[in-house]
């Protein structure tokens, strides 16, 4: 049987590694996901320009 000592190494290091997967799984979806966001939020507040822009156009001919 291992030493506490050995034993507590090896949690150490599952621990250590979980983090390391963790940390880098999330850096990884916010670098992918942000800009996606800022895209999409920017393409829903230009959404209705096109209608407006035509109803401006529609009342500026009559």
């Amino acid at each position: 049987m291992a030493p506490n000592s050995v034993r507590m190494l090896d949690v150490y290091a599952i621990l250590l590694l979980t983090l390391v997967y963790t940390i880098a799984a999330g850096v990884l979806v916010m670098v992918v996901t942000f800009p996606t966001a800022c895209y999409l939020d920017c393409g829903g507040l230009l959404l209705p320009a096109l209608p407006i822009c035509l109803a401006i156009s529609l009342a500026l001919k009559r």
